[in-house]
């Protein structure tokens, strides 16, 4: 006896997937007197397993795109949080000593302080909080930081806060 799966061409001409079964009836000599065959119709299955492989095929590739992508932003986080660690500030000796630490968040968050001596006798404290406001306010956050940073505003306008918000 013998099993295989074999295609075949059906009369409307479409071609169908068989399970075909053949074995054979012997008579008390052992000759072959009769062959039995059996003839399933399994174009269904066959056609939902090509169709789970090949959805197997694209869940592979949909898990790897979505690794590639998971990488590209971790890198991308850890870019942004090296970036942020830059203009951190560092310390600070005067008659105010200042000290800070800085810990990059596992989202892109674009919060920034600072302290900087605007004269002898004033220090500028700022913090700016956006985590988990978007991108938008990060942005904005790191341009005002670097606004202020940059020394563009006047010692007048810093002593004044109401004019530094408004010069902002």
């Amino acid at each position: 006896s013998y099993r295989i799966v074999k295609q075949y061409v059906h009369a409307d001409g479409q071609l169908i997937w068989a399970d075909v079964a053949v074995s054979c009836v012997r008579d008390e000599t052992g000759q072959v007197e009769t062959l039995a065959a059996q003839i399933a119709d399994i174009t269904a299955e066959v056609h939902a397993r090509e169709q789970l492989a090949r959805s197997d095929e694209k869940n592979r590739a949909l898990a790897q795109l979505l690794q590639q992508q998971s990488d590209r932003l971790a890198d991308e986080l850890r870019s942004a949080a090296d970036y942020m660690a830059s203009i951190m500030p560092r310390g600070l000796d005067g008659a105010v000593r200042v000290e800070s630490r800085y810990l990059p968040s596992r989202e892109l968050g674009g919060d920034c302080f600072d302290y900087i001596w605007i004269d002898d006798d004033h220090l500028l404290v700022y913090l700016i909080d956006v985590s988990g406001h978007g991108i938008e306010p990060a942005l904005l956050s790191v341009s005002v930081h670097n606004m202020l940073r940059s020394g563009s505003l006047g010692i007048e306008t810093l002593l004044a806060p109401e004019a530094a918000l408004a010069a902002l």
